[in-house]
């Protein structure tokens, strides 16, 4: 008898991984470098897909290699985005973020301008690091 891999890939390119937790029904979703406005949407949009083929409502973001999100993206998340990722079950979110601030900030700000659209639709908390941010979601 073979153990399935308790993680696996689900998406990968250039800027982006998204990966699944299989004991925690969670996606793992992480920035490998900083993507351009399309590359942003298209990672963004492999989530959408992710979030309806495991049938999960939980995403842990590891924004530490993001950089700062444009404003044309950031509105793009809160308008068009959020709503589209709720519809495929998008509840909980713990973000890992850097300690750069601007990036820090950016991430903030990309998130509070959603949840302001989508008061309380959602679960947000931000994390230092990735162990804590699993702890916390899991518990979710």
């Amino acid at each position: 008898m073979t153990t399935k891999n308790p993680i696996s890939n689900h998406f990968e390119n250039d800027c982006s991984i998204i990966q699944y937790d299989h004991q925690n029904s969670v996606l793992l979703f992480r920035w490998k470098l900083e993507p351009a406005s399309e590359e942003f949407k298209q990672a963004m949009h492999e989530v959408i897909a992710a979030l309806r083929h495991f049938k999960t409502s939980k995403v842990v973001w590891d924004t530490v290699r993001l950089g700062c999100v444009l404003f044309d993206d950031q509105k793009w998340i809160a308008n068009v985005w959020l709503k589209q990722a709720i519809e495929a079950g998008y509840a909980q979110a713990a973000f890992v973020v850097p300690e750069d601030v601007f990036t820090k900030m950016s991430v903030e700000d990309t998130v509070e301008m959603g949840t302001a659209i989508t008061a309380g639709v959602r679960q947000t908390k931000y994390f230092d690091d990735m162990k804590n941010a699993l702890e916390w979601i899991c518990g979710q």
